[in-house]
This record gives structure tokens, sequence and C-alpha cells, in this order.
């Protein structure tokens, strides 16, 4: 998938889980959503490298496990960087929406992946 299709994935996972787990993760608007996507993937780039490098231990004892807690953290981020337009209650409802938005973006890769190349 290429990272406007990854970003449209991630804005509608957003708008998806919110409906979800409506009391627990808000998204306030699409343009929210899309906004948090992009910021997503900014922090990916320049911030989730170090995270990584740093806990690297702890992503090997896990066996991996741990990079889950990692995209968290930076749904943690995005959340106190967009203030009431994206919110999450928990680090561990955090956990749950990484998790999640994680399968999501594998299924819809694999069901469109090859039309949207």
């Amino acid at each position: 998938m290429g990272f406007w299709q990854r970003l449209a994935t991630n804005a509608l996972g957003f708008m998806i889980l919110s409906f979800l787990f409506s009391p627990y993760f808000h998204v306030s608007s699409l343009w929210a959503a899309a906004f948090a996507s992009f910021l997503m993937a900014a922090l990916n780039v320049f911030v989730k490298p170090l995270l990584f490098i740093l806990t690297l231990p702890i992503t090997i004892l896990t066996m991996g496990l741990f990079a889950f807690a990692l995209n968290a953290l930076v749904l943690q981020l995005v959340s106190s960087l967009m203030g009431s337009q994206f919110r999450i209650s928990s680090f561990g409802m955090a956990l749950l929406i990484s998790f999640l938005l994680t399968a999501f973006q594998n299924f819809m890769s694999r069901r469109f992946g090859k039309e949207w190349r």
C-alpha cells in the first residue's frame, strides 16, 4: 500500500474505532481523523525509530509484542497534541486501538492492496 492509501486507511480506521468505542475513544470529524493519521505518520518517521532503539531489549524479550506498546505510546502522543479533537481515555484503550488499527490495516492491505498499486 502506498503512503496516501495508508493515510486514508488509518483515517477510516480511526473513524470506525471511534464509533465502536465512543465513550473511550473520540474523533471529532473526518478531517480530525485525517490530520491524526498524518500526524501519526510523521511521528512514526521521526520519533518511533528512536523509541524503538531505546526499547529494543524489551522488544526482543517480548518477541516483538512490545511494538504494540510503542504504537500505543505514539497514539497517546497524537492524542495529547490534538487535544479535544482526538481523545483516548487511557493507555489500555490506546493499546487496544493500536492492535485493532494494525489488524484493520492488514485486512485492507490484503483485500485491496493489488488494486491500489
